[in-house]
């Protein structure tokens, strides 16, 4: 397996670890559903550079459809498996945000489930301590406190600030 694959495989891994403990925290009937879902949020992006996948989150412009529909990629590949139909739902959303400006759908608030809010969560949070480095978990957690009720539903961040806090 490559560096980049592998790469891949341990950000999916971390995200779905930490998706899966918030889950425990607002919505433990899901949990497997949202773990899956953590898993495999950007199997629809396996063909891209790691770099360009998280354009979005580092603020740099992400024009490319490739990359802006990967979301949408992911999720039918995942909603080919019944068991994990709930998953994909989560998937389609992972780059949706709470005031309505993210995508594919541009969904704000109560359009979006519980368990896509909580993959974008992990997943951004697993961004930003790669692009903070090893000392920047504070400073990563600064930043997701500060995008609750724009970026996340401020439910969301406060059931993950109570799972991280908690390991």
């Amino acid at each position: 397996m490559n560096m980049d694959a592998r790469g891949k495989l341990f950000h999916a891994w971390r995200v779905a670890l930490v998706a899966g403990r918030t889950a425990e925290e607002i919505l433990p009937d899901k949990v497997s559903d949202v773990f899956y879902a953590g898993l495999l949020h950007d199997i629809g992006a396996m063909g891209l550079d790691d770099h360009i996948v998280h354009q979005m989150v580092s603020g740099a412009p992400a024009d490319d459809p490739v990359i802006l529909q990967h979301a949408e990629k992911g999720a039918a590949i995942v909603r080919e498996l019944p068991a994990l139909a709930e998953a994909s739902r989560y998937i389609l959303e992972h780059h949706e945000h709470w005031d309505g400006t993210g995508i594919p759908s541009h969904k704000r608030e109560s359009q979006l489930t519980l368990g896509g809010q909580i993959v974008a969560v992990a997943d951004q949070l697993d961004i930003l301590l790669r692009m903070y480095g090893q000392d920047g978990g504070k400073k990563a957690l600064d930043v997701i406190k500060n995008r609750a009720g724009t970026v996340f539903m401020p439910e969301v961040v406060e059931a993950f600030l109570g799972a991280v806090a908690e390991t």
